[in-house]
């Protein structure tokens, strides 16, 4: 499939910039090691993944490289996928429940092993570009008139809005909705609260006080930079072995995946039909990307 007006040339100029994409960095689908190794919640399935992003984000930028080329704008955003995060989806399996990699903990203590770069998104240069891009005029500032630059209309909401009726919108706010909900819900059911306190007296006996995993990363990170290194990493070191000797990952799996099954149950249909179109779009945007 390719955009109105687009010449070939541009949707091959898509592919080869995704080409220079190290995907190595990527987050992968499955968490391979720690205390969440091979974790998968329910909702995952329905979650738009990193990869999909990428997909999506990289037929955005042909269709709209091409679009503000006919306007005369030159476009030119950085290949999407270039600055991976650390999760490969919302649920972030990984450290959904706190640090669970005992090396990761020895090594890095609660960071991430590999810092995530700030992303900030791509705008185009100059106030009349803008307009064309999505009709953003700024405050102070002249639109052109009407809804035509140059003799030639421009499209309902700009180039971004022409790629986003050729490829779709991708939505799950749906499954968004359901990964948040049960993440706070666990922390009030009776048998988190249990294992919590469970794994707070192992703490105890190591030195620390701590009521629950997220309490030890709030004081953690808010703990002061200069020295405090070493101490971080002895403290998520010790998170890490109480969360094993407690199986508190495991417990805390248990009963998101009960409350995740029950509310995916209830509210199936609606779930499915949000899955279909977002696949559809996925695949409209693999056309271009």
């Amino acid at each position: 499939m390719e955009s109105e007006g687009a010449p070939r040339g541009q949707v091959e100029a898509g592919n080869s910039i995704a080409e220079t994409v190290d995907k190595t960095a990527w987050p992968q689908a499955d968490v391979d090691s720690g205390l969440a190794k091979d974790l998968k919640l329910p909702v995952e399935a329905y979650l738009q993944t990193y990869p999909e992003q990428v997909t999506i984000q990289q037929a955005n930028n042909t269709l709209q490289r091409d679009c503000m080329g006919r306007f005369g704008f030159d476009f030119a955003p950085p290949a999407p996928g270039s600055h991976p995060p650390g999760e490969y989806n919302s649920a972030n399996m990984k450290r959904r429940y706190g640090i669970t990699d005992l090396g990761e903990a020895r090594q890095h203590g609660y960071q991430p092993p590999e810092p995530v770069e700030e992303w900030t998104p791509y705008e185009p240069e100059g106030e009349v570009a803008n307009y064309v891009f999505d009709l953003t005029v700024s405050e102070g500032q002249s639109a052109p008139t009407g809804q035509d630059y140059q003799g030639m209309d421009i499209p309902e909401g700009g180039c971004r809005g022409e790629s986003d009726r050729i490829i779709g919108e991708f939505g799950d706010e749906l499954a968004s909705k359901i990964n948040v909900d049960t993440f706070q819900r666990l922390k009030q059911d009776p048998r988190a609260i249990q294992v919590n306190q469970e794994w707070a007296a192992c703490m105890q006996t190591r030195g620390y006080s701590f009521t629950s995993p997220l309490e030890a990363i709030d004081q953690a990170f808010s703990a002061p930079a200069d020295g405090a290194a070493q101490d971080e990493i002895s403290q998520a070191v010790a998170d890490v072995e109480c969360k094993k000797s407690t199986d508190l990952v495991n417990v805390y799996f248990s009963v998101e995946t009960e409350m995740q099954e029950e509310e995916i149950g209830r509210q199936r249909p609606a779930l499915d039909e949000q899955k279909e179109k977002n696949d559809q779009v996925v695949q409209n945007a693999a056309a271009y990307s």
